[in-house]
Order: C-alpha cells, then sequence, then structure tokens
C-alpha cells in the first residue's frame, strides 16, 4: 500500500487545479470576487506551459511514485 493512496490524492490535487484553470472562468463570471484566484491559478499555468517555473505538484507525483514503486 505504502505510497500509493500519495500518488492518488495528488493526482486529484492536479485533476481538480487543471479543471479549476479550464472552468474557473464561470465561478468568476458567477461569484466576481473568485476572479483573483481565477487570474492567479491562469498566471501560474502560463509560467509552469511556458517552462519558467517546474509544477511541485508533479514533482510530488512522481516522488510519490519512485516509493510506491520501491514495495
Amino acid at each position: 500500500m505504502g505510497f500509493d493512496w500519495l500518488v492518488t490524492v495528488v493526482l486529484g490535487l492536479h485533476f481538480a487545479y487543471v479543471a479549476y484553470v479550464v472552468l474557473g472562468g464561470f465561478l468568476a463570471w458567477r461569484w466576481p470576487k473568485a476572479v483573483w484566484a481565477h487570474l492567479v491559478a491562469c498566471v501560474w499555468a502560463v509560467l509552469i506551459v511556458g517552462g519558467w517555473v517546474d509544477c511541485p505538484l508533479t514533482w510530488a507525483e512522481d516522488w510519490a511514485k519512485t516509493f510506491a514503486k520501491k514495495r
């Protein structure tokens, strides 16, 4: 069992983040105060896709996978 649960949790967080970047504009449309959180998430996504920063969720997922495989 080891770190398998951690891989699943980080993968779920990854999915939630990507879904928020893609669909968060609709939340910001409904609740205007949410536009700032969505703007920060989008800027962070552009920095990751542009290669200027590394995604901490990818790092955590890879780290957990290395320990999950050692069992």
